[in-house]
């Protein structure tokens, strides 16, 4: 869950409630409330390890619901970083199976211990 609270001078408080829940890892689906505009539902998926693809639909419950009764997002999300806690696990993970390799083949371990 999330809320997020919008203020500035001369207009009235605006704020914003999420709800998103996971779906056995690979699907997002989620509600979002804003105050007194409009109210909404939420898809998304992890396309690839680096891709996010997102749908958001919106109806609006103000007046402006006369002119305009609906909205439709689509949101794409990239993960251009490494991520660092990752690539270390990944490297211990390599040199730990680098060190079974070895022991199976030599009997012994050449590795020092210092490099988990």
């Amino acid at each position: 869950p999330s809320v997020l609270a919008r203020m500035a001078s001369s207009v009235p408080l605006s704020w914003d409630a999420n709800l998103m829940a996971n779906l056995r890892g690979s699907l997002d689906v989620g509600l979002n409330y804003r105050y007194q505009e409009s109210w909404g539902i939420r898809l998304g998926v992890q396309a690839t390890k680096r891709t996010y693809i997102g749908y958001v639909y919106e109806m609006p419950t103000t007046i402006i619901s006369k002119v305009s009764n609906q909205t439709h997002e689509l949101a794409l999300r990239f993960f251009i970083l490494k991520d660092k806690k990752k690539s270390k696990e990944s490297e211990r993970i390599r040199i730990e199976n680098l060190r079974n390799q070895r022991i199976s083949v030599e009997g012994h371990d050449p590795l020092p211990k210092n490099l988990l």
